[in-house]
């Protein structure tokens, strides 16, 4: 095989380490770990013959395991094959004889503690992995190219292709809490955390940027969380946030933080190395994309080899790692932040007018949909099943049936907003802007969680990063909903005071405001219908009152990109806005979605002029009235103002200490 100069430049100083290394590393003990990193020895490498390890261990007694059950970690100082296995311990005795003698330590051959031996003392902290990451004196500058990718495209779907497989549950068992850092500096900031469930870490980012003067200062700590430990804590220049942990534990992908468009479109890929940020390699991704779309929205490793990206302007990417070659790629809706499926299979991205999924084994998109109104800013998760599939958009909800399509629940907002993130503690319930728990069921805003600077969910574990000052912090995990709002729950439920709004309601019509009595009558029968269908009675004495709303015309300048036909341009449009909203007791509690009578995309025919086109529709919007789309249950709105919680059932602080 030949290798170019620039190649050889690449490879040599790798070469040259392992040929160094290998004595030496024969020689010394390590921690080896299998494929599902619950089992771990310290040993000696001896050999390997047919794909069979033999590791010597401190006593001199001999160990053997399969190639492919190790780590990939461990399966890289020794070869090049990397495949993955879990299931029972794979590390036997050489030797079967079931008569182990004592050691001195008083500790068998096994190393299991004799019923003789004393106590056994605190674990030690577990030392740091051995990197088998080559860590190159300065980053690898990385060009990401596009004109190699795939292009996909969300068009001519007919049906909804999701066949769902059968997988493991993506967390087994709970995971330990671990100790966080205490802040540095009052102007610190726990800037986020990333988890992978594979490796079982997570890593915990601090960044530091004194009002006035100075660089801004990261701190960084990669948190065991089948120990319970923390490692050394790593510093390095910049505001950083993490974005995904590699599937070996030690690599992160981080993304530049800044204040305004284009300050966020830095790339890095660290390892730390005891108090050092070891870089490997920067990028811009998406520079070449557009100045306004650049910025990187999430990240995500599909596997070792795979890491999925996303920009802020919607642009959603599949590239090879680690060398960040895109080998397909979406443009999707701008400001959209896509999810991976639990068994890393499926991304859901958002489109123009709804949501595509693509399958990753066949790198096409193999279904698609619109949702019911216009989505801004949505947000994606599966649940920990797969089965659900949900987005949150500023102040809407769906949830679709990932097999079928079929949406499923609806929440209303009740004045809420949102945004800010989307997570599945459960299949039952969603967690909306990162503290705002939603009862899918019963489709209610159901508990508030607060005092958290970072959440994240990995199947059905919710991990929250709780700092405290000068004392350390806690990155604490567990179950959501927590027993305590269960029962609240069961409660409202059970008192039938919760929903002002449901079957079997009453409610007052007043749509007044629409001036046009023929309109005026077609929306009056459109409620009325609709009210029916879910056996709700108008009647003038009900507390609950439906409000329509007409304003304007008020002047407004609009800019149109002009294809085909032609029309672009600026024009000065007269804009009328339409809505209809719940009040309860004389105070809003749900609003529709607001209809304007200003396109966002115009198609003119032959001979037509925009200005003619624009004009004829200077006229209030009635459609949202006479398809009227109600929501299936308002609840009582609560005493608060604050919109994120006025409706929540209940509210909990989060703390070191728990919840309270």
């Amino acid at each position: 095989m030949l290798l170019a100069p620039r190649c050889l430049r690449a490879v040599l100083p790798l070469l040259l380490a392992c040929l160094i290394a290998a004595p030496a590393f024969a020689q010394e003990l390590r921690q080896w770990s299998d494929a599902s990193g619950k089992f771990k020895i310290k040993a000696k490498f001896k050999g390997e013959t047919d794909g069979v390890v033999t590791l010597e261990q401190e006593d001199g007694e001999e160990i053997e395991i399969e190639l492919k059950k190790l780590s990939a970690t461990d399966q890289r100082l020794i070869t090049a094959l990397k495949k993955d296995s879990g299931g029972d311990s794979p590390f036997k005795k050489k030797d079967d004889d079931p008569f182990k003698s004592k050691s001195k330590t008083g500790k068998s051959k096994s190393g299991s503690t004799s019923a003789s031996s004393k106590k056994p003392k605190e674990p030690e902290p577990e030392p740091e992995p051995e990197s088998t990451v080559e860590i190159p004196d300065t980053p690898r500058n990385i060009e990401v190219t596009w004109g190699g990718a795939e292009t996909l495209a969300a068009v001519g779907i007919s049906e909804w292709g999701v066949k769902l497989e059968e997988f493991e549950p993506i967390v087994e068992g709970k995971r330990k809490n671990v100790a966080l850092p205490p802040k540095a500096d009052f102007f610190e900031k726990l800037s986020g955390i990333a988890i992978n469930h594979p490796a079982k870490k997570a890593a915990a980012l601090f960044t530091m940027e004194k009002p006035g003067g100075g660089p801004a200062v990261t701190r960084a700590v990669m948190c065991d969380l089948v120990s319970g430990k923390a490692g050394t804590i790593a510093q390095t220049e910049g505001h950083w946030v993490p974005l995904t942990v590699h599937d070996d534990g030690q690599q992160i992908v981080v993304r530049s933080n800044g204040f305004g468009s284009g300050k966020n479109n830095q790339l890095e890929v660290w390892v730390l190395r005891g108090a050092r940020v070891a870089k490997i390699a920067t990028m811009y991704p998406f520079k070449s994309v557009g100045e306004r779309d650049q910025d990187i929205a999430w990240a995500a490793f599909v596997d070792e080899n795979s890491v999925a990206l996303c920009s802020s302007g919607g642009r959603v990417a599949l590239c090879s790692y680690p060398d960040f070659e895109p080998r397909w790629f979406i443009d999707g809706k701008g400001g959209s932040v896509p999810a991976l499926s639990p068994d890393r299979k499926l991304i859901a991205v958002g489109t123009e007018d709804g949501v595509a999924v693509i399958d990753l084994a066949k790198q096409e998109v193999i279904a698609a949909k619109a949702s019911p109104e216009k989505m801004h800013w949505p947000h994606f998760a599966f649940s920990p099943s797969g089965k659900k599939l949900g987005v949150v958009a500023h102040d809407q909800v769906y949830c679709w049936n990932t097999e079928t399509g079929a949406l499923e629940n609806e929440i209303p907002a009740n004045g809420a907003h949102f945004g800010g993130g989307l997570s599945f503690p459960d299949d039952k319930y969603l967690l909306a802007g990162n503290h705002l728990l939603l009862d899918l069921e019963n489709q209610l805003q159901f508990w508030d969680y607060s005092g958290q600077e970072q959440t994240a969910v990995r199947g059905d574990l919710t991990f929250f990063a709780v700092t405290d000052g000068q004392r350390p912090g806690l990155l604490m995990n567990g179950k959501l909903p927590h027993p305590p709002a269960l029962d609240t729950l069961d409660k409202a439920l059970k008192s039938g005071d919760l929903f002002i709004f449901k079957e079997g309601s009453k409610v007052k019509l007043n749509l007044d405001a629409i001036t046009d009595a023929a309109v005026r009558d077609r929306a009056i029968k459109a409620f009325t219908t609709r009210l029916a269908a879910m056996k709700v009675t108008i009647d003038n004495s009900a507390d609950v009152e439906i409000i329509a709303s007409i304003s304007g015309p008020k002047s407004r300048e609009v800019r149109y990109h002009g294809f085909g036909l032609g029309g672009g341009g600026t024009y000065n449009v007269q804009e009328y806005i339409s809505s209809y909203s719940f009040n309860y007791q004389g105070k809003p509690v749900w609003s529709s979605h607001i209809g304007t009578n200003v396109p966002h995309f115009v198609n003119l025919k032959q001979g037509e002029s925009m200005e003619s086109y624009l004009r004829a529709r200077e006229k209030p919007e009635y459609g949202i009235f006479e398809t009227p789309r109600l929501p299936k249950f308002i609840q009582k709105p609560g005493e608060g103002t604050n919109p994120f919680t006025r409706a929540a059932l209940g509210t909990s602080r989060v703390s070191t200490g728990g919840f309270r």
